[in-house]
């Protein structure tokens, strides 16, 4: 597995150094940089594209929730994850409105942590794989072609059957009639 790329916030220095000790011994890790607010937050993830950007939900300045919503915008292929001493369902449902793709407490394990920091990571690994990159190519997208005419009058059919011959034999394995 690849070192998931993380930057966090630490609104108290040191206070995010220990939960990252722990997630170090979790799995692979590359720490990119920590933010002393929410301003420097966004910016740190908007130039540095991290996997996950781990938030605390109070911060000088911008809240975790706010930063959430404008990286979710700004760098949406960074998973903006927040840390929260107070863990409820108010919490969670106010953080994925704003574009968070989880809540984590420090009393929760570091395996833990790490897991759902990779989970939230996830989306990203997804849009770097081919099959994403086919799904969302317009050029592969199907299309339907319909024939229509006035009653008694230009051939539908034999202009139906003319323009499926043609698809049949530009496209042999793509086309359905």
């Amino acid at each position: 597995m690849s070192e998931l790329t993380i930057v966090a916030t630490e609104p108290v220095p040191g206070a995010s150094a220990r939960l990252l000790s722990g997630l170090a011994d979790a799995g692979p890790i590359e720490v990119r940089g920590y933010a002393a607010d929410g301003l420097e937050a966004a910016q740190m993830a908007v130039m540095a594209r991290p996997d996950v950007l781990l938030l605390h939900a109070a911060m000088p300045g911008m809240s975790g929730l706010e930063v959430a919503q404008i990286v979710s915008q700004a760098a949406p292929e960074v998973a903006c994850v927040v840390l929260a001493e107070k863990h409820d369902e108010e919490l969670l449902r106010l953080a994925m409105l704003s574009g968070a793709r989880a809540v984590v407490s420090p009393e929760m394990t570091s395996r833990y942590i790490y897991e759902q920091l990779i989970r939230a990571a996830a989306g990203k690994m997804v849009r770097e794989t081919v099959e994403y990159a086919r799904a969302t190519d317009p050029q592969q997208a199907p299309v339907c072609i319909g024939v229509a005419g006035i009653v008694g009058g230009a051939g539908r059919t034999t202009l139906a059957v003319n323009l499926a011959v043609l698809l049949a034999r530009r496209a042999p394995k793509d086309c359905i009639l």
